[in-house]
């Protein structure tokens, strides 16, 4: 659409950023920008993206805006509320903001991040962009939010494959939550004493590959702590290979290199994730298995 209105008014590339897009992680930041970078390589330099997250400079992320002239910009809640609070004239940056996308909205709208988010959306100069809520559940939190600051007139579209559709509901729409057909889901009672040999073994089990196969298994924790003293036991003193962790303690460039290493298109190898649920929320990652550890947040989460 950028790209048309471009066309339309003679120029050789659309002006400004027309188009925000908030995710909840750096991660899946990063993500959305690589799959929008290819995606605009169709669009013959019409349309342009970039993005600012944590674990780079601010110098970095205003120095590479500058080099990309974006039109849809990317980016976390927290490191865009930094530039709006700090970088000069970047309030003025996003003047020309048509519309606002909100990635994993159901995350971003908790308590954790709606602040920032509000935030973000009252220093936008334009007053009403048009909203975008991309969601796998449609809860509490997205519905106080539609309240407060959508239209009256909320659409919501279901992309899934039985039933896609666009209609006019009120806001109190709730969505069908089922697990895809082809997941075969297993669950495991074991006694609390004995969860680490329980995990190990199942580990085992489950990164033991055929020949000539490897297989990777994504394991959710519902903390950074309880994640981190179980991969710490099993990795250095279990001595169990092929294990890595993904949570926000870690530095920026090991987050994106652990990121890669289980994401679609990287080399096959044997191995586990240990992530939080937010840590590995939307990423694209290539598994074999996941291993969801405790309970879940609630049955939509899951």
């Amino acid at each position: 659409l950028l790209a048309e209105e471009a066309r339309k008014k003679g120029l050789r590339r659309a002006e400004g950023v027309s188009v925000l897009v908030l995710a909840p992680t750096r991660e899946l930041v990063l993500q959305l920008a690589k799959v929008a970078s290819r995606l605009l390589q169709y669009s013959g330099g019409l349309v342009r993206s970039s993005f600012v997250v944590g674990g780079f400079s601010v110098q970095e992320d205003i120095e590479r805006l500058k080099a990309d002239a974006p039109h849809i910009l990317f980016a976390t809640p927290w490191r865009l509320v930094h530039h709006l609070q700090s970088t000069p004239h970047f309030v003025r940056a996003l003047g020309s903001v048509q519309s606002l996308v909100l990635d994993e909205a159901d995350r971003l709208l908790n308590p954790v991040f709606v602040h920032k988010v509000d935030y973000i959306f009252r220093r936008l100069p334009c007053s009403r962009p048009q909203m975008i809520l991309c969601s796998a559940t449609f809860n509490e939190h997205i519905q106080k939010f539609a309240v407060r600051s959508l239209r009256a007139n909320l659409e919501v579209i279901s992309t899934t494959a039985e039933d896609v559709h666009a209609e006019t509901h009120p806001v109190q729409t709730k969505t069908k939550v089922e697990v895809a057909k082809p997941v075969d889901q297993v669950l495991i009672r074991y006694d609390p004493h004995k969860f680490l040999p329980v995990l190990h073994a199942l580990l085992v089990k489950e990164m033991l590959a055929a020949e000539g196969e490897a297989k990777r298994v994504l394991v959710i924790f519902p903390t950074v702590r309880w994640l981190q003293f179980f991969y710490v036991l099993l990795k250095h003193r279990a001595n169990m290979p092929g294990l890595l962790s993904l949570h926000r303690s870690l530095s920026a460039d090991r987050r994106r290199n652990r990121a890669v290493q289980f994401s679609k298109g990287a080399p096959a190898t044997s191995g586990a994730l240990f992530a939080t649920d937010v840590a590995a929320r939307g990423m694209d990652f290539d598994v074999h298995s996941v291993i969801q550890v405790g309970c879940p947040e609630d049955r939509e989460q899951y």
